[in-house]
């Protein structure tokens, strides 16, 4: 497939875990040698020598090679080190041994075209997951921490990563409880925080709440309505207040930065952890890497998801360094893998190198001014690129013109809220020929 690409068939590096490798590779070899392509073979101990193998692919293309090819067994910790530490395409070859109980197993590196290298794993069977999971060590979480911590503000906070938005928000409420010793937690009113039994518990609908996941430790009041807050929270049993940076799911509700600040200093008084879920609203969104950061408010936990993989599974939370960890305290299967961190790395590469965060508050300038007061919408709400349009009952069924009529596809909360959540690429003129849209539809 790479016949025509000069610049990536002027050599081809090739590595193997050991010599046993090299019969999965011949192949690969054979074909090399009949299109005349240059390679060189490299062999590095694949248990033991990382290093190695991440020196060999920030070397690689100053020394010429314009693609790596890996055996994907007794290399599959090679071939992810390689992946994570070179823009090359890194081919990872099947390869069946007794190390993988006699199944398929390809590792794989593909560079999507906005220049997001995305690591993939196609896996067949539980057993080599699992497998895996355990060769691909997390060479790049230290990294991913410290690159996040200087972006955001938070640097001194420690960082557990997970797979999902519901088990960073599982976790949080979790290490509350630990350190407080407490069990129950203010949530507010229309919140939602996830499906999973905690999460689900602090989410504010009955109709995804089973049996199993009621509970009396979660109390609900109505958001920004501080006197409601501080008399619960004056009961002094509250392990947690979990509240979004922007209400999402609801349709698009912030608090007030009076209501949020005095959040902080409740839980400052009954010794109470405050959560900030900015799974939804984190990751730039607003024109602020976290929407509380508006508010100039700083939370002794932030939860992330979404946005931190573009697409790849991956959540994590940041914890206050008031607040110490045990071992054992928490524990993930996948959290933190290799892959994912290699994702996360490249998600937050683009959002620096391209100014992602300053297009948000840009573009969500210009949705603003283009927007609120127009004639069909009773209620403009929401930063940057997290949009709530509350339109007049006249304009229901505004969306589905618009996706219909126009092609352009956006999120709704109930029949009346249409969310508008695009990419933090989005342009001057896909924001225009949008706006356009909507006041020719609306005329």
């Amino acid at each position: 497939s790479y016949e025509k690409e000069e610049s990536i068939m002027k050599k081809v590096g090739i590595i193997m875990g050991s010599d046993s490798d090299l019969p999965v590779v011949e192949k690969a070899i054979n074909t090399l040698d009949e299109y005349g392509v240059p390679y060189e073979v490299h062999v590095f101990s694949a248990h033991r020598t990382p290093e190695q193998s991440k020196s060999f692919a920030q070397n690689a293309k100053a020394n010429g090679f314009g693609a790596i090819i890996a055996a994907a067994g007794k290399a599959a910790h090679l071939a992810g080190a390689v992946a994570a530490n070179t823009t090359l395409p890194v081919i990872g070859i099947p390869v069946k041994s007794s190390t993988l109980d006699g199944m398929d197993a390809l590792l794989s590196t593909v560079q999507m075209p906005a220049g997001i290298p995305v690591a993939t794993v196609a896996i067949d069977g539980a057993a080599n997951a699992a497998l895996l999971s355990i060769q691909i060590l997390a060479v790049s979480d230290e990294e991913l921490a410290e690159k996040l911590g200087k972006i955001f503000g938070y640097d001194d906070y420690a960082l557990f990563l997970c797979n999902s938005g519901a088990e960073a928000n599982e976790n949080a409420l979790k290490v509350a409880s630990f350190h407080t010793g407490k069990a129950k937690v203010l949530a507010f009113r229309n919140a939602f925080h996830g499906r999973t039994s905690g999460a689900v518990a602090a989410t504010d609908n009955p109709k995804i709440q089973a049996p199993f996941n009621a509970t009396e430790d979660i109390v609900f009041v109505p958001l920004n309505d501080l006197e409601a807050a501080a008399a619960e929270l004056a009961k002094g049993d509250f392990a947690a207040v979990i509240i979004e940076g922007i209400q999402g799911v609801a349709g698009i509700y912030e608090p007030t930065a009076e209501f949020i600040n005095g959040l902080r200093e409740l839980c400052d008084k009954h010794n109470c952890v405050l959560i900030l879920d900015e799974i939804q609203s984190g990751y730039g969104r607003t024109g602020k890497f976290f929407a509380h950061q508006h508010y100039g408010v700083r939370a002794d936990i932030v939860t992330m998801a979404k946005g931190m993989g573009n697409g790849f599974p991956i959540g994590g939370i940041i914890i206050s360094p008031a607040i110490q960890a045990r071992h054992g305290m928490l524990g993930t299967t996948f959290g933190g893998n290799h892959l994912a961190c290699t994702a996360a790395l490249a998600v937050l590469d683009i959002i620096e190198n391209e100014h992602l965060i300053e297009n948000a508050a840009k573009m969500g300038d210009y949705f603003y001014n283009a927007l609120s007061g127009d004639k069909a919408i009773k209620e403009y709400r929401g930063k940057g690129l997290m949009i709530g349009l509350e339109l007049k009952d006249e304009y229901v069924g505004l969306r589905n013109r618009l996706l219909f009529e126009r092609h352009f596809f956006t999120g709704a909360a109930g029949a009346q809220v249409i969310r508008l959540l695009p990419s933090l690429t989005v342009s001057q003129e896909t924001a225009e020929s949008f706006v356009k849209a909507w006041k020719e539809l609306t005329l």
